[in-house]
């Protein structure tokens, strides 16, 4: 009977402490349990793909291309991530070579920067629906961004791709006997580019000596998150039609976004009469010509479709981590005269924009570009400010031979920046007209109203042209 008690003592002992032993490390030990599942769930980014109601696509086969923005330290533009079928939900993570590759070569260009923190990069996705006639039923172009340093931390990033039958981009389809067809894109390396340096993001030309004094400012708000879109031109044939003296024709769209981020920046200057005021932007801008090619699985064989594509992105930009936020690294330029040096250093021709206005400033009156951009009633905030890459980029082939016609093609290609609030697009900074209450350069001001004009695309993107701050006063 003793030793009956004596156990029950000693395993009352034991449950007693096994049960503050519980209180004490169960935080750990919940925290252990947490980790060891999370370790089994996947990491990286997840894509699934669905029709316009968010239904499974089942009456059709999906094929893919993955194509990751590079670094500059890569010296390629793209890095092909995944080429194949989508039967489900596609997993891009650090087990899969080419995406391991870029991810650590953006993070080892983010810390040459001295940057540890990074901002998201563009993963490029092209989606191919193909009916059980081998027929292309639609196509789509999206774009997912990830941050480099995240992905390594083992972020999870979900995406979904909505793809409407009834609004596919217009294609060639080729006429020929079922050969269970897949397809990807390939760059045409005589029209491609990639450079780095300048970007003109402002440019104000107080052009009359008889004129008031200006002030000019644009600004990126680290409260509003930033994006640089990328413009696509979709054509037929173009570079057959370019070699042949033929004028091709494109279709253009801003479609998702190769960089993204919490940046700011700010710079703005007083505009004396006969004076030029620019403010710059340092990063990478990249473009490229692309081919469709078809390779029929059954045969073996390829050949192009005659479906082109042309994107036009900026692929880095400098930015540096302060305690506000993460920087844009930029400068600007302010002289007396006109600003044609920096039109033939950096605009191939203003044949790929359109100007509009006037728009009367009165004396003391302020606009924001906001509203400058809204009195046209042609250009779109919607769509941001115009960043010119089609036009840098032209007056580099110039230099390589490129056929005339094709430079005329791509000037008014352009990228785009544009934030987001919770209500709209936003858009900082504006232009006022001091009279002759300040003077800035060697011509004295007058007391005047000002006639502004601003430039835009000559392309018809998404709902309108989008704006370029290249703004001459008159």
């Amino acid at each position: 009977m003793k030793n009956m008690k004596n156990k029950l003592k000693i395993m009352k002992f034991i449950v007693i402490s096994i049960l503050i032993l519980l209180i004490i490390f169960f935080p750990y030990v919940e925290k252990f349990i947490q980790g060891l599942i999370k370790s089994f769930e996947p990491r990286g980014i997840m894509l699934s793909f669905v029709d316009a109601y968010g239904n499974p696509i089942n009456d059709a086969r999906i094929y893919i291309e993955i194509d990751g923005i590079s670094p500059p330290i890569l010296n390629e533009y793209l890095v092909r991530v995944y080429l194949g079928f989508a039967s489900g939900t596609i997993i891009l993570d650090l087990n899969n070579a080419n995406f391991s590759r870029v991810v650590h070569a953006w993070v080892n260009f983010f810390k040459s920067k001295g940057d540890e923190k990074g901002y998201e990069v563009g993963l490029l996705i092209s989606t191919w629906v193909i009916d059980n006639n081998d027929n292309v039923i639609a196509y789509k172009d999206e774009t997912v961004t990830y941050n480099p340093f995240e992905i390594l931390k083992g972020e999870k990033i979900i995406h979904t791709v909505t793809i409407s039958i009834e609004k596919t981009i217009i294609r060639k389809q080729p006429v020929e006997a079922s050969c269970g067809p897949t397809f990807y894109w390939e760059i045409y390396q005589p029209f491609s580019y990639s450079k780095y340096g300048k970007i003109p993001l402002l440019t104000v030309y107080n052009d009359l000596l008889t004129s008031g004094t200006l002030e000019t400012s644009i600004s990126i708000d680290v409260s509003y998150k930033s994006i640089f879109g990328i413009s696509i031109g979709y054509g037929v044939d173009i570079i057959s039609k370019v070699y042949s003296g033929q004028t091709p024709s494109i279709s253009v769209t801003i479609e998702g976004s190769s960089i993204e981020g919490y940046f700011y920046y700010y710079d703005g200057h007083y505009v004396g009469p006969y004076r030029t005021f620019w403010t710059w932007i340092n990063g990478t801008i990249s473009h490229l010509h692309e081919r469709e090619v078809k390779y029929c699985t059954l045969t073996g064989a390829k050949s192009y479709t005659g479906n082109e594509r042309i994107l036009d992105y900026i692929s880095s930009v400098d930015a540096i981590d302060t305690n506000t936020g993460k920087k844009i690294i930029g400068g600007d330029e302010i002289f007396t005269g006109s600003p044609n040096y920096i039109i033939n250093a950096y605009y191939y021709s203003l044949k790929g924009f359109i100007k509009y206005g006037p728009y009367y400033l009165e004396v003391n009156d302020y606009r924001t570009w906001r509203a400058l951009i809204n009195t046209s009633g042609q250009m779109s905030i919607n769509l941001g400010i115009a960043l010119p890459v089609g036009a840098m980029i032209a007056l580099t082939l110039e230099s390589l031979g490129v056929p005339e016609t094709y430079l005329i093609l791509i000037a008014g290609l352009t990228a785009s920046i544009y934030q987001y609030s919770t209500t709209s697009i936003e858009v900082g900074g504006g232009i006022k007209n001091w009279g002759n209450s300040v003077s800035d350069g060697p011509y004295s001001p007058v007391n005047i109203y000002e006639n502004i004009y601003m430039y835009a695309t000559s392309y018809t993107y998404n709902d309108g042209k989008i704006p370029s701050l290249l703004v001459i006063s008159m």
